[in-house]
């Protein structure tokens, strides 16, 4: 294959992986079903490790759809957990950077058979049609939203694009060193999976804002000191889940389209860096510093106007 060919099949994944959440997202909700959608994203995922090395388009289709039902699924089943908190969203996304890193090991050094990719997410998919879940509130809106509440959506979209267009577009020459990479995939978990319980502890505007302006010198202006830029990392990924519970209190009833609508805006902000050409302008130091600054300037605007539970739902 072609490194046009690649990186090709490469945009259409996350294309697909995160451009069609919302669609599943509001289908998931529509339906009340986002178990379904959990089981049938893993599904998807297995029939893409079958088809694989016979059919890699139709592979990558079904991987990416898979990947965008299954998250819309869970991840409602998550913010349903514990209503109106991070942590939980928080720790479900978490792994999924460890997954990333893990596959694509795999896909360099493993050159095995599909099937005991296939069994894990089959019997993960029995687990997931055993185990209760949480009850989902699919109220409809009592009142009209506040007037604000488009500005604050708005403003909490902008965060996660700029947060998206500023992480993309870092470039740290030592994650060629494995073990350096590994630790700065699990800084980036780490901060997913604490920025929730932090936020939940100590608030969610001085927890998610406070962490995002302390990682900017850390990210920016010292990339090629690992502990310093890895230690950055984990603090910017501290208001991931505090902007996705955010947005799912901004959409009640709406749980599946308010966890895929931020991962359209991370794709939107992370597209950009995908060309060749606009990746060298976007990693630009100053650059990077001010998309990052907007983003903590736009989340702390958000979260100022954000008034938990005033938008309320009625079954």
């Amino acid at each position: 294959m072609s490194g046009q060919a690649f990186a090709g099949l490469f945009i259409l994944y996350n294309v697909l992986a995160f451009g069609s959440q919302p669609i599943f997202g509001f289908a998931a909700d529509s339906f009340r079903a986002p178990r379904f959608a959990a089981v049938g994203g893993c599904a998807l995922a297995a029939a893409a490790a079958g088809m694989a090395a016979s059919f890699p388009t139709a592979a990558i289709i079904a991987a990416g759809l898979g990947n965008a039902a299954f998250h819309v699924g869970g991840g409602t089943i998550a913010l349903s957990l514990d209503p109106g908190k991070a942590a939980a969203p928080g720790i479900y996304v978490a792994p999924g950077a460890l997954g990333v890193l893990a596959g694509t090991l795999l896909g360099r050094h493993w050159n095995s058979a599909a099937w005991p990719v296939i069994a894990a997410l089959g019997l993960l998919c029995a687990l997931m049609l055993g185990v209760r879940t949480p009850a989902v509130n699919y109220g409809r809106r009592a009142a009209a939203e506040p007037p604000r509440f488009k500005l604050i959506l708005v403003l909490a979209l902008v965060a996660i694009f700029g947060r998206a267009l500023a992480g993309t577009a870092l470039v740290f020459p030592w994650k060629s060193h494995m073990e350096l990479l590994v630790a700065l995939t699990a800084a980036t978990a780490a901060g997913k999976a604490f920025g929730g319980v932090l936020g939940d502890l100590f608030g969610w505007l001085r927890t998610s804002v406070a962490a995002l302006l302390l990682s900017i010198p850390f990210i920016v202006f010292f990339p090629h000191l690992a502990v310093l830029a890895i230690f950055g990392v984990f603090l910017f990924n501290i208001a991931m889940p505090i902007t996705l519970a955010l947005i799912s209190g901004l959409l009640p009833g709406n749980p599946g389209f308010a966890f895929g609508l931020t991962c359209l805006a991370l794709l939107a902000g992370s597209l950009p860096s995908f060309n060749a050409i606009l990746l060298p302008v976007l990693g630009g130091k100053w650059i990077v510093f001010s998309v990052a600054c907007l983003a903590a300037l736009s989340l702390y605007a958000a979260l100022k106007n954000y008034v938990p539970g005033e938008i309320k739902c009625v079954n």
